[in-house]
């Protein structure tokens, strides 16, 4: 599995979520960014999704590092659907990584038909 990619950003006190979410989904170079967010892990051990409408340094009360993790929040009915080819990309590993880490499970069929598409895609 390969390592996660690190965008450091500097944020003032003042800034709102959606204006991360912003530099992000330029970074990234994604146009279809309803489907996306950005999690984080509060003091108390529990994942939420980073308000956009919010003060991202009222979302992280107690935490001193900010880290954040770029995600699927919502999935597609149909993801041929998609238009662009990035969105359908990171869709895709959103998928692999769930699938790997076990929050994904796959019937050994199921599994066998995903790991065939995979070869014929490389």
């Amino acid at each position: 599995m390969p390592q996660a990619s690190v965008l450091g950003v500097a944020i003032e006190e003042s800034s709102r979520g959606q204006q991360l979410l912003d530099v992000v989904f330029k970074h990234l170079n994604l146009m279809e960014t309803a489907y996306f967010g950005l999690r984080f892990v509060d003091a108390t051990g529990q994942r939420h999704w980073l308000d956009p409408n919010k003060n991202i340094v009222k979302q992280m009360k107690g935490l001193e590092t900010f880290t954040f993790y770029f995600g699927v929040k919502f999935y597609a009915s149909d993801p041929c659907k998609l238009l662009e080819e990035i969105t359908r990309y990171q869709f895709f590993l959103q998928v692999k990584q769930d699938i790997y880490q076990g929050r994904l499970p796959l019937t050994y069929d199921l599994a066998a038909e995903l790991f065939a598409y995979a070869i014929q895609c490389k």
